[in-house]
């Protein structure tokens, strides 16, 4: 039974790659839109507050992919070579939508990534500053004893 779906879906996604114009201006763009996101991202990994604009960014731009996707319906003509879009918004979803949500998904990684390296720092900052109290702590205590041995 899943063999069959999984024909079923490779044969339908075979359908789709058939009908897509690789080289028609609109994919072109998109995919050269996505892969200068990816690069983006890459290079803006250790700057924070730069990933989380971007992040928000995107995931506007991916919510306002069912809008697009109707203005799409009626202007195709203006975007590219064939009719990509239909009332599902398969298209939008596919090569819009979703690389979003992946280039989200990669902004979230290099954000773990970022935290992680804080909590780390935190705790180590949190043992160091433990390890100076205590010293400091068993020094006071020596040097009262001290004290008291010398007024005896």
């Amino acid at each position: 039974m899943s063999s069959d779906l999984l024909n079923v879906f490779l044969k339908e996604l075979r359908n789709v790659y058939d009908f897509i114009d690789w080289k028609d201006p609109l994919i072109i763009s998109l995919l050269l839109f996505f892969t200068l996101c990816i690069i983006f991202i890459t290079l803006v990994r250790k700057s924070f507050k730069v990933l989380i604009i971007t992040f928000f960014v995107l995931v506007i731009f991916s919510a306002l992919g069912n809008f697009l996707n109707k203005w799409c319906i009626e202007n195709w003509q203006l975007i590219a070579r064939k009719n990509y879009f239909e009332e599902t918004g398969f298209f939008i979803a596919f090569f819009y939508s979703i690389p979003l949500v992946l280039c989200c998904v990669y902004i979230l990684f290099f954000m773990i990534i970022k935290i992680g390296s804080l909590f780390i720092k935190i705790k180590r900052l949190q043992l160091k500053k433990q390890a100076v109290d205590k010293h400091k702590q068993k020094n006071s205590n020596d040097q009262q004893k001290k004290e008291i041995k010398k007024e005896k």
